[in-house]
């Protein structure tokens, strides 16, 4: 099976070599024992593979393509709105979504002044976004600090946050682990 053109493009190949960090220990805050592993081109493609054949899995395809050929982080892949470049095919990110226990929903400036960016849609993900605003239905009404019209939607119509796909990617590797013998690392 050919590796997908969205993880064989060079924008992809690029975000893959700056988030490699090779022999440079990565360790989980809570225990201080776990290197962080990248996902190889194959098990990117067999994640993917699993999920379009996966009755459950399948809805949120769309949304790995995107993770996986923009190397957003999690926060500002849940902050993007339907304000998206499509002419240009760019995603400008200058803010991350995220939401607290006890303050709820709030939006914060990339990490580092780097983190202000625009990331160019290669085809397929530029083909996924649209899917995603084609399907986007029960919105609710939400906006904060100025930002509304979010992207990625739960049931209630209210914006995905990080622990959501934390949760929903930790299910689908136990689910992809169990059914093939190539096992996924964890995905954080």
């Amino acid at each position: 099976m050919d590796t997908l053109p969205c993880l064989r493009n060079n924008t992809r190949l690029q975000i893959r070599a700056d988030t490699e960090l090779k022999n440079f220990p990565l360790y989980c805050p809570k225990c201080r024992q776990v290197r962080k592993e990248t996902l190889t081109p194959k098990q990117e493609e067999n994640q993917l593979a699993f999920m379009e054949q996966d009755a459950v899995y399948k809805k949120y395809r769309d949304e790995v393509i995107i993770l996986l050929g923009t190397g957003l982080r999690i926060s500002e892949f849940c902050g993007l709105t339907t304000a998206l470049d499509f002419k240009n095919r760019q995603i400008n990110v200058d803010h991350q979504l995220l939401r607290d226990t006890d303050i709820g929903y709030y939006v914060e400036t990339p990490k580092t002044k780097k983190g202000i960016r625009q990331i160019p849609m290669s085809e397929e993900v530029y083909q996924a976004l649209k899917r995603v605003l084609k399907n986007r239905s029960n919105a609710a009404p939400f906006s904060i600090e100025g930002y509304k019209n979010f992207l990625f939607l739960k049931n209630d119509g209210m914006p995905k946050v990080a622990a959501y796909y934390e949760s929903m990617l930790k299910v689908l590797v136990k689910k992809y682990n169990k059914q093939n013998k190539e096992q996924l690392p964890n995905i954080t």
